[in-house]
């Protein structure tokens, strides 16, 4: 009976010792992988330019459309009868402000090459709760569809969008005097 506990335990000995290799192979590895690729942190990070589109930056009116450039890219309201407006910041705006001058169902942003979306201010002049759907064209992305809350001066929200490569977008609703500010893109080509 010694004799088979002698051999049980060698085995276990052994396979313990072949473990301990493994682990110490592993390390000496993964210590060495680390080291030779020479990065770090601040090497890995990626410095995104967000473009925000504010309309402050000597923009277009033409009473049919609103056009601004910021860094070669360019964006495009239309919907027949817009506006800008400074509206002193009210509710998160940031200076003049895209409005349409009559109730409208839609208005549609149209970008001179494609585009990544982040977000966008909107605000509705009925201030009344009312429900915006934006719908992307270009890329594989969702139609987005935020509920805007009646506020002390105008509807407003904050969207998120998260589009990527689009060439445009359009908004709808049941007629509203829309109201957009802070347009937030990158411009994939900077990535």
């Amino acid at each position: 009976m010694w004799h088979k506990h002698n051999d049980i335990s060698s085995i276990v000995d052994g396979y313990f010792d072949v473990m301990k290799k493994i682990v110490l192979i592993i390390g000496v590895l993964f210590t060495f992988l680390s080291c030779s690729t020479g990065s770090t942190e601040e090497d890995i990070a990626v410095d995104i330019d967000i473009i925000t589109f504010t309309f402050d930056s000597d923009p277009t009116n033409s009473f049919e459309e609103v056009s601004e450039t910021i860094d070669g890219i360019t964006v495009t309201v239309s919907n027949g009868s817009l506006n800008l407006r400074n509206i002193g910041g009210t509710d998160g705006s940031s200076g003049n402000v895209v409005i349409s001058n009559n109730l409208q169902s839609s208005i549609t942003f149209s970008f001179n090459k494609p585009v990544m979306v982040s977000s966008i201010l909107a605000l509705s002049g009925n201030n009344i709760d009312i429900e915006y759907t934006f719908t992307p064209t270009g890329g594989n992305n969702s139609v987005v569809t935020k509920f805007l809350n009646e506020g002390d001066e105008v509807a407003r929200a904050s969207v998120n969008l998260n589009w990527a490569y689009i060439t445009s977008f359009t908004v709808t609703s049941r007629l509203s005097l829309y109201g957009f500010d802070n347009l937030k893109v990158i411009d994939p080509d900077t990535l």
